[in-house]
């Protein structure tokens, strides 16, 4: 009588496929590398980076704003995509255009007061804020200064 798996009996799961001298079954090696993954992800701390202890800037003077032409430039509310304005005010009620602008820079720079300040909404692209830095670069004797507006 012969065994009771013999290879001509089928077998519930199916019969086993024999395997030839070049291959090898890589199931226990899957196994292994999935025990590994499981366990590296329960024991691993997920905890975000520690904040880093920055030195303080030691070349970057701040620029007072009560003796600077700024300009903030903002995301026109209700407009669609690339729709910007202009202010010189600190209320943000008067939209100006560019000569505007350049006209009270030139007036400025006239009085001894040479520095201008971009202040820009986060979500101004960069070319919004390099076209008004352009503008303002016009200008014989002109320092500016780019800041950004928060929320």
């Amino acid at each position: 009588m012969a065994g009771l798996f013999d290879d001509d009996t089928p077998r519930i799961g199916g019969s086993k496929k024999p395997v030839a001298d070049g291959e090898m079954d890589i199931t226990p090696m899957i196994d292994c590398v999935f025990q590994l993954l499981i366990f590296f992800m329960v024991a691993s701390n997920m905890s975000g980076q520690t904040e880093a202890n920055l030195p303080p800037a030691q070349t970057g003077v701040g620029v007072e704003t009560q003796k600077s032409t700024v300009i903030t430039v903002r995301t026109v509310v209700g407009s669609g995509a690339g729709s910007w304005q202009m202010f010189l005010d600190p209320d943000l009620v008067n939209p100006v255009d560019m000569a505007t602008v350049q006209q009270q820079v030139r007036q400025k720079v006239g009085q001894g007061l040479p520095d201008v300040v971009i202040k820009a909404e986060r979500g101004l692209s960069h070319g919004t804020v390099q076209e008004v830095a352009r503008g303002v670069n016009e200008i014989e004797g002109v320092r500016f200064y780019v800041g950004v507006k928060d929320r």
